[in-house]
């Protein structure tokens, strides 16, 4: 018979998001039970810095988005390197990969986002390609990288120069690719996309913008120009999306993300979520939308853990 774990709360995921969630139940519920599951085996800790631990500009130790006593301090069972398979919302349990079953009176899903990863022949399963969304991508990497590899990055956005930022220095060539007119086009307009490639191209990054890549086979890539690159690490960085699957599954409102009120919670009973995975309330631009910054995920979590812990009414 599979163990049963009793909580007053459940938060499934573990960076800014589930880190708000925990801070913002304890200012108001100093001790209801906190259990939380996190498919990553880390210590909580902020994505963006996966870059800054490639190039070797902060070591692990310092990656930490808090203190290495958070847990306790906030008296969490954090259950790290286990996955939650489904939530039942009408009988308030949730699944855990090892069978065991949690049953929670709130929960709030923090699952963030995932790799968007377009299709290209041969790149599953392909041993030297990789995404770059979570610390596991970058130590990945690391073990790879040497001075003679020759690094192709398929995305010219945040991901992808971030990406970029950490093998340069590191590599013995760098080709960054992207289907769009300029780098950074969600951020940028065309004058400043074209300063800061012409940074990149002074920095030795061979900058090819309207390509995609179209294969890949036998160490090297194909562009969609037709030319044939021999690579040893492809980085694929084109973006990401919402990882909404465990909600979806469970029978909550997903549009281009969990569907949340500002409260932050779904149209599911006793189910709050935030973060990356979310669409909410953009009060600046008056419409509802997927906003994936750190930030606003920490801020989401900490909304939905004060509501969960109830301060409003439901």
């Amino acid at each position: 018979m599979s163990q049963e774990i009793q909580t007053k709360y459940l938060i499934v995921g573990n960076s800014a998001a589930a880190v708000g969630g925990v801070e913002g139940i304890r200012r108001i519920d100093p001790d209801g039970k906190i259990v939380l599951v996190s498919n990553e085996p880390y210590h909580t800790y902020p994505r963006p810095l996966i870059s800054y631990w490639l190039e070797g500009r902060v070591d692990r130790e310092h990656m930490r988005y808090r203190g290495a006593d958070f847990y306790k301090v906030n008296r969490v069972d954090a259950r790290l390197g286990e996955a939650v398979t489904a939530i039942d919302a009408a009988a308030h349990t949730a699944k855990l990969a090892g069978g065991e079953r949690i049953v929670y009176e709130k929960a709030l899903i923090a699952t963030g986002s995932k790799p968007f990863v377009p299709p290209i022949d041969g790149a599953d399963g392909a041993k030297n390609a990789f995404t770059f969304t979570k610390l596991d991508d970058a130590l990945a990497i690391g073990k790879r990288l040497t001075p003679e590899s020759r690094v192709v990055i398929m995305g010219g956005g945040l991901i992808g120069l971030k990406a970029a930022e950490a093998v340069l220095g590191q590599c013995a060539s760098l080709t960054v690719v992207d289907l769009a007119d300029r780098v950074m086009p969600s951020v940028l307009d065309a004058e400043c996309a074209a300063a800061m490639a012409d940074h990149l191209r002074s920095l030795g990054v061979d900058l090819r913008l309207k390509t995609s890549l179209t294969a890949v086979a036998g160490g090297t890539v194909t562009t969609s120009e037709g030319d044939v690159l021999p690579t040893d690490i492809l980085i694929l960085a084109v973006g990401t999306r919402p990882n909404q699957q465990l909600a979806a599954d469970a029978g909550a409102a997903c549009e281009r993300g969990i569907v949340t009120d500002t409260a932050q919670r779904t149209s599911l009973a006793d189910v709050y979520a935030a973060g990356d995975c979310t669409q909410s309330r953009d009060i600046s631009a008056g419409v509802d939308r997927n906003i994936a910054i750190l930030p606003n995920a920490y801020l989401q979590g900490e909304t939905a853990g004060i509501n969960m812990a109830g301060f409003c009414s439901e």
